[in-house]
């Protein structure tokens, strides 16, 4: 097979013989991976001069022959990695001139001479890690020119020379992490100009010589974390100009200079965790690590499992800012107002594993208003002790209101992990859990004159609470509050006192300080009755106590308060008549009491649904002269009946005659108006108006005439004069109440002018049509009482044209009841013409007059007069 080019034998245990390749001249690439060999013939190879690749990988081989790889001049890439090679002879790689790439990975190498890859000048990469015992001769790597990469980890060095890579100006990226190097010779990387990764972790080194760096101007990945470093020198870096990583994690280092950073303007990566950094402001001096222009360019910031107590804020004011991790330090509490950034961006923050307890919200409003469309946060910081007092309310409501303001610029992840570190119960509770009114402070003021009690804060609704409840109490104690103005974050307006489960046998008074108070809850005690209750009070709860009735004097006190919950349940009412007025107070607040629990001691039916005849029954005697008065009153009721259905002309002539009888009714007050009806609307609604209102109205048998601003108003006059004149002389006025009404100054003026001339008169002359969806809660006072005192129709109701046309009845319409009237009328005015004398001319003679006519009830028989109320 002269010509194969490949050939891969893993895995297979071969026998290598001298002549085994002999006949593959061509072959470029040879691997002979995993087949436990132990030995190579010197002349295997002799016929492969044109081999680049050579794979021994993960053999048994200790020792070669000299001149074993000497045909092998194209070799380009030689791989004796994890084997047992113990030694390499001076001539062993003499002829290999074309040598890139070799590794030797995981062997037992214990020394490399200079001389082994003296003629090797190509080398561009050697990996030596992993040979522990291995010891470097002085200039070993010394000018390799074409040499980038040098992989020296894991070998236990403990000292290097200052010439170990002179002359090698081409290294790019040495590893020499995973020693045990203490120090590092000033000068051992002065001619590596061209260096860009050096990796240093895994050491012992606790000191670096400030000049140990100066050359390496195009570095730009160092890693020095797990030393022994306490500090470095502030002009350690400021030869580093092409910066970009830097890692000092797992050190000793507590302080850093400020200027150690001012000249690295590309630095993007800033790691230094596990150390004992505190970050103290004090510690630095006119500028801060991170405050010089050369760290504008950072993105990641990593500071975590220090000693940091304060939240470094200048990481925020850098605006390419990314993330920042701080996560195991000692930060104690933070503000909403410290997490803006300057990153367009989002930024990312870890407080993870913190002593947080908590979260400052003030002047977040302002921040929002300022900042929320400029940047946005985002914080993970679920494993901190959150101390769940009243100061902990706004990072409640934060995770429970999803409109949260302060989400429109921070986001705080994993809010389901947040879990309390205190007060008492709230220990290990989730913040999600614990309601809003419980987010309490305790104050160790004295609030009362017996000590007994606590005092706290309940920042949800600014409320000082007061317990002194279940302490065997006999006597009120005296509220003293004066103390509580000590305390910076209470800001209170509320009073809410507890004297539940005590032995009180009377209700607080005015001169026991309680004058303020807003809630009072006295259940189980052995309280009577009430003779002092503030004007201010909105909560009371008098529940299984020993009261037996509230006399006039007690609801007085109920009335005068602004009472919006009342609990009276489980007492021995006593319901007799002195329970009436009580009953008729509970239906009048019916939701305000617990009406449920109110019911009487002897037949436990609730006090509500007992009325007066309930309350108080009447003896039987009195019943008896009830039944009689009664009947009597039926009888003298039937009589007037029967009478006045024989007898009616005659007793309306009668009435008439006496002017007790107005015939007409309100039909002689409307006789002279204009219009049926003045219809006052929005124009807007004007279609509604002409379309269906106007037509049907003014149409049918018995049209109306009704009054249209925009048909009926005289131009030219002034409007409010119009409105009051048309008003005036209009039997009613129909307001077509909307949503557009409501907006129209002219429609309320108008219905203004109807309802005072209504009232005026006496009589009702305004008729509420509701067209469309209205707000009823957001009509004007005036307006409001108005549709709660009198009825209103709506359109597309049922009968809603009859309601309408019987609202508006008007009983003279077309002139048919003033005819009978003014018949009537005259009628009556004939009969009791007593005698008009004419005036004649002066005469002697006698001219005697007629005699007056009179008036009897058997002249009208035939008449029919007829008189419509």
């Amino acid at each position: 097979m002269p010509g194969l080019s490949e050939l891969l034998l893993p895995n297979n245990e071969i026998q290598l013989k001298n002549d085994i390749f002999s006949n593959l001249p061509n072959l470029y690439l040879l691997s002979l991976n995993g087949n436990k060999i132990d030995y190579i013939p010197r002349n295997i190879f002799q016929n492969l001069s044109n081999l680049e690749q050579l794979s021994l990988w993960n053999n048994e081989l200790k020792n070669f022959e000299d001149g074993v790889f000497d045909h092998l001049t194209n070799l380009r890439l030689l791989e004796l990695s994890l084997n047992k090679i113990e030694t390499l002879s001076d001539y062993l790689f003499n002829n290999l001139r074309n040598l890139k790439n070799i590794s030797l990975r995981r062997n037992n190498l214990k020394s490399i001479s200079r001389k082994v890859f003296e003629n090797c000048t190509l080398l561009m990469s050697l990996k030596l890690d992993q040979n522990p015992n291995l010891i470097l001769v002085d200039d070993v790597f010394s000018n390799f020119t074409h040499l980038k990469s040098a992989y020296l980890s894991e070998n236990k060095l403990k000292t290097l020379s200052a010439t170990l890579f002179s002359g090698s100006l081409n290294l790019k990226t040495i590893h020499l992490d995973q020693n045990e190097l203490e120090d590092l010779p000033q000068y051992i990387f002065k001619d590596l100009q061209k260096l860009q990764n050096l990796f240093l972790n895994y050491n012992e080194l606790s000191y670096l010589h400030p000049e140990i760096f100066s050359n390496l101007r195009n570095l730009e990945e160092l890693n020095l974390s797990y030393n022994n470093l306490s500090t470095l020198d502030q002009n350690i870096l400021k030869p580093l100009k092409n910066l970009k990583s830097i890692d000092l994690s797992y050190n000793k280092i507590t302080t850093l200079p400020e200027q150690i950073l001012s000249r690295n303007k590309k630095l993007a990566k800033f790691c230094m965790t596990h150390n004992g950094f505190d970050f103290d402001e004090s510690k630095f001096g006119s500028m801060m690590l991170f405050s010089s222009p050369s760290s504008m360019n950072l993105k990641k910031v990593d500071l975590s499992y220090n000693k940091i107590k304060k939240y470094p804020t200048i990481l925020n004011t850098i605006t390419t800012m990314e993330e920042i991790n701080l996560e195991h330090n000692a930060i104690r509490e933070i503000k909403v107002t410290d997490m803006k950034t300057s990153n367009p961006g989002l930024l990312k923050i870890n407080l993870d594993f913190n002593n947080i307890s908590r979260i400052d919200f003030s002047h977040s409003n302002l921040f929002r208003q300022k900042y929320a469309d400029k940047f946005k946060t985002s914080v993970i910081m679920p494993n901190n002790p959150i101390f769940c007092d009243c100061q902990a309310l706004d990072l409640a409501k934060y995770f429970t209101e999803d409109d949260h303001p302060v989400k429109m610029f921070l986001t705080l992840e994993s809010g389901w992990l947040f879990k309390c570190s205190g007060p008492g119960k709230k220990d290990g509770s989730s913040l999600y859990e614990i309601p809003l009114e419980n987010f309490t402070c305790s104050l160790d003021a004295n609030c009362t004159n017996n000590g007994a009690c606590s005092c706290s804060y309940r920042s949800l609704d600014t409320s000082i609470l007061i317990d002194c409840s279940d302490r065997n109490l006999s006597v009120v104690p005296t509220l003293t509050l004066s103390a509580i103005t000590n305390y910076d974050f209470v800001n209170y307006n509320q009073t809410e006192v507890h004297l539940e489960g005590n032995q009180l046998d009377a209700s607080p008074n005015e001169y026991d300080g309680y004058s303020n108070i807003t809630k009072l809850y006295l259940q189980k005690n052995k309280i009577k009755n009430i003779t002092w209750l503030p004007e201010s009070i909105q909560i009371l709860d008098l529940r299984s106590n020993a009261i037996q009735k509230f006399d006039a004097r007690s609801l007085r006190l109920l009335n005068n308060t602004k009472l919006r919950k009342l609990y009276l349940g489980n007492n021995s009412w006593t319901c007799n008549c002195e329970a009436t007025n009580l009953s008729l107070y509970l239906r009048e607040h019916i939701k305000k009491v617990d009406l449920e629990d109110i019911r009487c001691n002897r037949t436990g039916h609730q006090l509500m649904n007992l009325n007066e005849k309930d309350l108080c029954p009447l003896p039987l005697d009195i019943k008896l002269i009830l039944a009689f008065i009664v009947v009597s009153c039926l009888l003298v009721v039937t009589s007037s009946i029967v009478f006045y259905y024989y007898y009616k002309k005659e007793i309306w002539i009668w009435l008439y005659s006496r002017g007790l009888l107005c015939c007409g009714g309100e039909d002689v007050l409307d006789r002279d108006k204009l219009y049926d009806a003045f219809v006052s609307f929005s124009h807007k609604d004007e279609d509604f108006v002409l379309e269906h209102l106007v037509p049907t109205l003014e149409g049918g048998d018995n049209p109306y005439k009704l009054c249209i601003h925009m048909r009926d108003f005289i131009p030219g006059e002034l409007i409010n004069t119009q409105i009051f004149n048309t008003v005036k002389n209009s039997r009613r006025t129909i307001v077509v109440l909307s949503s557009n009404f409501l907006e129209s100054v002219w429609g309320k003026m108008e219905f203004r002018t109807a309802h005072t001339e209504a009232m005026r008169e006496g009589r009702a002359r305004v008729i509420i049509l509701i067209y469309g969806d209205v707000d009823l809660n957001s009509l004007d006072d005036e307006l409001k009482a108005y549709i709660k005192t009198n009825t209103y129709i709506k359109w597309g109701e049922t009968w809603f044209w009859d309601k309408l046309k019987f609202a508006l009845r008007i009983r003279n319409r077309k002139g048919k009841f003033s005819r009978r009237y003014l018949n009537m009328m005259q009628t009556i005015d004939s009969k009791f013409q007593l005698g008009k004398v004419k005036k004649q001319p002066k005469s002697d003679s006698v001219i005697e007059t007629a005699p007056p006519v009179r008036l009897d009830a058997g002249n009208l028989e035939e008449k029919c007069l007829t008189c419509i109320a």
